[in-house]
């Protein structure tokens, strides 16, 4: 939608883009008291580039219209339900579940705590200057554990019937029971005995009705939800370094905000030459030539919106490449050897396991997912990308000779075949794993500062390995001297092995193994279709 700025008058004025108010933006290093509210960590949990450029360089994004309808069903339940807080007798909707032992909870500050906007629930995090808050729907109290219960109401329109068991199954329903999460822990820092079950108050219409005739009619459901704190604090850690930080951190690849801002960022006008060929300048949408193995007569548009599939294409001579690629791009038929420019721009993942010499191509500036390059024994002639935005597959590198790492990864590292760390310079942060199953001296190691996901050190002795020397500095999981699934993996590998030579000499043995070769069958048909190639490690 587009959104026009208005004044407290309603009249349309100039839109800056930018916060007016200093207090709620914060600056890199400040040590005064900055609030943030339980949906400006969804925010940064949902896109880091998003929440940055909110809090920190006070973008303001475009505004929405407010739930009006939702807010009064909220409204009218607070109110139903303070009546029953002030004579402390269960509501009506105790009675029908047998909850009779639970009451609204009386407290002198149940009005701040519900008060969003200006008050909430709040609590310091830790001895920082982060001051933490959100405005609970409401809170219950049990009489027989003597315990507070977080209550969130939803108000919906689904002609479907809300089930407890399967209401949070939903994706976007995950940001709900973070919410929950939220308010339990707040409860519990504010010194508060909180129940470990919290209920969703869900109120449905369903649309059965023969007409609207001036109401409408809502089912009510109890949805009873096992709250968890465990991923608050690391969240709100990561949080804070991010809110210190000087660099913008890249944002997540499913984020509408960012991939608008992208494709905004490179639209070029919609023109065509009559001096040249005639052939569009855009393709909107997936472009599929998976099945093209020779560039002969295959010409490609300026732009394409979506994936491009050319993964059996095994030469690129005389070919040229659109600019911009908005989704993946597959090349896992080229083996190098040859000139090759890439488009400067891949909003996607770029695959090229069959690549084995780098030399001669150019790859984009900008790659924003995942980036395959395990057919290169060597980094001679290598130039990564200035961005990637998740992973980097380096795995049939056997020599760190010659290659450059990026600063920073926002997925995992993988460089399994490595044996030495000699002459390895890694990213200061990987935000994922880092993956080096194969290394078998600690000698010239030096990890990254930061490393978010498990390190990976299968071949190396333990003894070898001292973390206040090789690093990293921070680690968010565990350094692992086994590999945890491998027997899974083998598993799994044989599996795979016989699903692509059709011969049927791995029977499953159970029901999941079944569920097993009947995914990967599937998974291998759509690779293959799509021109991809499968790689199975094998010792």
């Amino acid at each position: 939608m587009i959104s026009l700025k208005t004044n407290s008058k309603g009249e349309y004025v100039p839109a800056t883009g930018k916060r007016t108010r200093e207090s709620t933006v914060y600056t890199p290093g400040q040590t005064e008291d900055f609030t943030i509210s339980r949906s400006k960590l969804t925010d940064f949990r949902k896109c880091k580039q998003c929440f940055y450029l909110d809090r920190v360089r006070g973008l303001v994004y475009p505004s929405t219209p407010g739930w009006t309808l939702n807010a009064r069903t909220d409204e009218l339940l607070k109110k139903e339900f303070d009546e029953c807080r002030e004579r402390q007798i269960p509501h009506r909707l105790m009675e029908e579940h047998d909850l009779t032992h639970i009451v609204p909870f009386k407290h002198k500050d149940m009005d701040r705590w519900r008060n969003s906007m200006h008050q909430g629930l709040r609590a310091r995090f830790q001895s920082t200057n982060i001051i933490l808050h959100g405005g609970v729907d409401d809170v219950w109290w049990d009489a027989e554990t003597e315990q507070v219960i977080v209550v969130d109401y939803k108000s919906q329109a689904n002609k479907n019937q809300v089930k407890p068991e399967t209401y949070l199954y939903s994706t976007y329903r995950q940001w709900y029971a973070e919410q929950m999460d939220f308010y339990a822990y707040l409860l519990q820092e504010m010194g508060f005995d909180v129940s470990g079950t919290a209920y969703f108050y869900v109120c449905n219409e369903k649309g059965e009705a023969p007409g609207f005739h001036g109401k409408l009619m809502f089912e009510e459901t109890l949805v009873p939800y096992k709250w968890t704190s465990d991923w608050i604090e690391p969240s709100v850690t990561e949080m804070i370094k991010t809110l210190n930080a000087t660099e913008v951190p890249f944002g997540n690849m499913s984020c509408e905000n960012c991939a608008y801002a992208r494709q905004r960022q490179h639209t070029e006008p919609y023109v065509k030459s009559t001096e040249e060929n005639l052939f569009s300048i855009e393709h909107e949408g997936d472009l599929d030539h998976s099945s093209v193995t020779s560039p002969d007569g295959l010409e490609l548009p300026n732009r394409v919106t979506g994936h491009l599939h050319l993964g059996n294409l095994k030469s690129t001579e005389g070919l040229k490449f659109p600019e911009y690629v908005g989704g993946y791009l597959w090349l896992d038929g080229l083996a190098g050897g040859e000139q090759v420019r890439l488009p400067d721009y891949v909003g996607g993942g770029l695959s090229m396991n069959g690549l084995t010499i780098a030399e001669g191509v150019t790859l984009p500036e900008h790659v924003g997912g995942d980036l395959w390059l395990n057919g290169l024994a060597t980094a001679e002639g290598l130039k990564l990308p200035e961005h990637i935005g998740r992973g980097l597959s380096l795995n049939g590198l056997t020599t760190a000779k010659g290659l450059k790492l990026p600063e920073r990864l926002d997925g995992w590292l993988g460089l399994t075949g490595l044996k030495s760390a000699e002459g390895l310079k890694f990213p200061r942060r990987v935000e994922w794993s880092v993956d080096l199953d194969r290394l078998e001296s600690a000698a010239g190691l030096r990890l990254p500062d930061h490393v978010g996901g498990d390190l990976h050190l299968f071949a190396l002795n333990d003894s070898e390995y001292d973390r206040a020397i090789h690093g990293p500095t921070e680690l968010l999981a565990s350094v692992l001297f086994h590999d945890p699934y491998g027997p899974e993996l083998e598993r799994l590998s044989d599996l795979l092995l016989d699903v692509l030579s059709g011969s049927n000499d791995v029977s499953p043995g159970n029901s999941k193994e079944m569920r097993d070769r009947a995914e990967l069958e599937k998974e291998v048909a759509e690779i293959r279709t799509k021109g991809g190639t499968v790689d199975i490690p094998i010792d």
